[in-house]
Formats: C-alpha cells, structure tokens, sequence
C-alpha cells in the first residue's frame, strides 16, 4: 500500500524506483535495494514489495545449501522462527507427516516441509532473500532476537538426521541431547542415535 502521510518522526518516505509510489522507509513495506541489470551494469534500485515478487519472478535466486540427495526439511515451526512465516503462509505447500519418536513420552504428529518450498514462498511473501532479511530485523526488533537458518555441517548434520528418522516415519527434535549433540558437535554414532530414539 503506497504511503502518503510523514507518521516516521520527521523521516521523508521512499519511493520505489520502479513504479515510482512513495512507502514507509521502515518496516516490511519500505523499498529495498535489488541488484537490476541496466544498460550492461548492475544497478542497486531501491524496489517496493510487488516489484521485487516480479522481480525475482523473472530474475531467480540461486539456492543456497541444497546441492544434495537429500531433502532438507523444516518444521512450521522453523518456517516461522527462520523465515518469518506463519501457518497459514503454508497452508498449499505439500509437506509429509510423521510422528514424533516415542523416547519422549506422548507421541504426536509434526509436519515436515522441503525448505525450497520454504525459502520460494517466503522471498514472495517478502520480495526475495533481502525481503526476508528486513523481516527477520522486523521480527528481532518484536522478539529481542531472530533465528537464522544452519549453514555448513550443522546444516548438512540436521538434514541427514532428520531424513533417517524420516524414512522411519519418525521426527526428533533437535533439542533431544544426543540429537543436538550429533548435530552442532558432529558427536556421536548416526546409528545408536537411531536405534536409541526410534526403536
């Protein structure tokens, strides 16, 4: 929604420099810089939220850390905390459902969806990757903190653990102490964590 009246503490709204409307220069709304190629040269403009969806709709952004043969998974919890989403931001995403392993006491059953869907749904919801970065200082600013996805080991850990318990039809939580160990230190043996959890 365009913005029209100074309410920012003396601060001069910003204006998209594609469609050319002016937007609060705080929050989720405000114009971001979009790397646009101009003339042969890269160019920072500074684009609003529906201009960056059509933006990157044409214009791609790479993924990053999904080179691999198995399928990372989130929680809905995770969509929310990692990329700012909420339930019903993933309500037409396919996801599987398992249970979560028995060692814990009541079983119940926890949705697992492929982070590229994820990470698709919440560029558009924010206008790509530097949209869902401007979330994420908006969301620290409510909370007091924002948490950002694994990368590296710790990234490559959690998506083989997970995808083991999940072809057992089982999820565990990576709060669970062997599970975090395996998963931040590289401690422990994949299989006896299993086997401790799952049977």
């Amino acid at each position: 929604m365009p913005y029209h009246d100074n309410i920012f503490g003396g601060l001069p709204p910003m204006q998209c420099q594609r469609c050319e409307e002016n937007f609060p220069p705080h929050g989720l709304m405000r114009p971001l810089p979009v790397p646009v190629r101009r003339g042969g040269e890269i160019h920072g403009d500074f684009l609003c939220l529906e201009c960056r969806r059509r933006e990157f709709d044409i214009h791609k952004e790479p993924y990053p850390g999904f080179e691999t043969v198995i399928v990372p998974r989130i929680t809905e919890q995770e969509s929310e905390s990692q990329y700012c989403l909420k339930g019903y931001n993933l309500t037409n995403i396919p996801c599987i459902v398992v249970n979560s392993v028995p060692t814990v006491g009541e079983v119940y059953p926890i949705k697992l969806y492929e982070e590229k869907h994820v990470v698709d749904l919440a560029r558009w919801v924010y206008g790509g990757e530097i949209g869902i970065e401007n979330a994420r200082t908006f969301q620290s600013m409510i909370s007091g903190r924002v948490i950002m996805p694994p990368v590296h080991g710790v990234r490559e850990r959690r998506n083989l653990i997970r995808q083991v318990f999940a072809d057992r039809g089982l999820f565990a939580d990576l709060d669970l102490v062997f599970v975090k160990e395996f998963v931040e230190y590289n401690q422990g043996n994949l299989k006896k964590i299993v086997h401790l959890y799952a049977d």
